[in-house]
Formats: C-alpha cells, structure tokens, sequence
C-alpha cells in the first residue's frame, strides 16, 4: 500500500482504484426507488457518482410455465376468507404559527470539483403539532393457510416483517396502497432517522406500527377456528 493509501499496483502491472467499474448485469427488483430526503443534512461535499438504471422487460411466459409444472401439493378444497378493520392511530400537522423552511437551493460546484449545497447541515425538519386522529384501513383475506394483509398506505418494511415474524400464518404477505391510501406509514425505526416521509409525517409515532400488527393478529384469530374446521 503507498503513503496515499492507494494499491501502488500501476507500477506491478495492476488497477488503479480510480479507474474501478463495478457493473451489475442483471438482477431481479421487486421495488425500486430512489430516495435521499436528508440529503442537506449529509455534509458539504458529496462523492460524484454516476448511476444508471437501464430498465428492460422480458417475456416471462416459458418460465411461468415451468414454475407451474412444477406445483405439486394441490387442493380442490379452498377455503376463502376476508374481513377488515381500522385502527385509529394520534395525528399531528405542521405548527401553522412556524413559517416553512426554505426551499432547497441549487448545488454549487466547488473549487476541487465537488458539489456542495448551500443549505448542507441544515435541519429541515417541520415542527408538528396535535392534530386530528389518523384512521388506517386494514383488510385480511385468507385462501387456505395464506395470509394477504392489505393496508391502505405506504408502510414501511420494517412493520411488514414484523407482521411475518408475529402471525399465525407461516405464509403471509403484506399488500399496500389499499383502496383508502393514507399515504406513507413509518416504522418507529424510521421516526428516529433523517427520513423526510417519518419524521414530517402525519402519524405520531408510538402507534401505528404494533397497531398494524395487532390489527392483524385480531383478525387472524378470527379465521383461525374457520380453517381448523376445514382441514
């Protein structure tokens, strides 16, 4: 290793660090999206990345059709099951008597190359005050020992796992934006992290998270004498 901290391979025929390319050809994404939203807050000089997503669609026609020859372990005897509840979760809104920050201003290259925001390290947080309760629409439908729970919002992933992690069911999955989205639902994790989406958000936190979870469980319970008596 040099003083630079650098591999001094160039001179033993190797790479140069500067001249790295990582590449991924191919990868399968469920859900993809982009988000920076502290991104004031995380110092005056960035790194320069240039980041390229070429998005490509391909017939998947032969592959569902293997994976469905595949099946094995089949029924003619389906049980179907919904029902659905709401929790009611504190709200808060944005203090009307605190004027809003301003406006992110535009990057400005510095000296060296790099690009700095002028309003780096500033807090852009909103100062939130009580507001009106926050109803989240919750809908269970079960086919068999499958567990599809539906929320009208945006939740976070960390309240889907924990959902996995608690429920009766070994295979259940978290469908969101319902009918009667209520927008973003954050995480308690979240609400302590520079997330534009938790820490501005609608919903106090303490509440809505185990309520989900909770809200579930109530409802899996409800089914849970139906499929025992089909089996």
């Amino acid at each position: 290793m040099s003083e630079t901290g650098r591999p001094n391979g160039n001179e033993q025929g190797g790479m140069d660090v500067q001249q790295l390319r990582i590449q991924i050809v191919g990868q399968y994404v469920k859900d993809l999206s982009f988000e920076n939203p502290g991104a004031p807050m995380t110092g005056a000089v960035r790194p320069q990345i240039d980041l390229g997503v070429d998005v490509q669609a391909r017939r998947l026609g032969e592959e569902v059709v293997r994976v469905a020859n595949g099946i094995q372990n089949t029924t003619n005897r389906v049980v179907l099951w919904g029902a659905s509840s709401t929790i009611v979760c504190p709200g808060r809104k944005p203090d009307p008597s605190v004027a809003p920050a301003p406006a992110a201003a535009s990057p400005v290259a510095t000296g060296n190359g790099a690009v700095a925001s002028p309003t780096a390290g500033q807090d852009r947080r909103v100062k939130m005050v009580d507001g009106d309760p926050v109803s989240i629409p919750l809908e269970l439908v079960m086919i068999n020992d499958i567990a599809l729970a539906n929320v009208g919002g945006e939740v976070f992933n960390e309240i889907s796992q924990k959902l996995k992690q608690h429920s009766l069911f070994d295979r259940t999955a978290m469908v969101t934006l319902s009918p009667g989205s209520i927008g973003y639902i954050p995480s308690e994790k979240s609400y302590l992290l520079p997330s534009q989406m938790a820490v501005n958000n609608h919903i106090k936190p303490g509440c809505a998270e185990q309520s989900i979870v909770n809200g579930f469980l109530d409802l899996e319970k409800q089914y849970l004498p139906v499929w025992n008596a089909a089996r």
